[in-house]
């Protein structure tokens, strides 16, 4: 049962991620290490 407690929450897979920002000079370089989900301001949606 405290398994499931401890397990990470991985919704994009292990990271590093690539940077999707064209204008970077790391586009598309695996540089995302860490995501933070928060629910949006105004709706309250994830």
């Amino acid at each position: 049962m405290h398994n499931h407690l401890h397990k990470k929450y991985n919704p994009f897979g292990q990271g590093p991620w690539p940077c999707l920002n064209k204008a970077a000079d790391y586009y598309m370089q695996d540089v995302i290490e860490n995501v933070i989900i928060t629910a949006d301001y105004k709706t309250q949606c994830l």
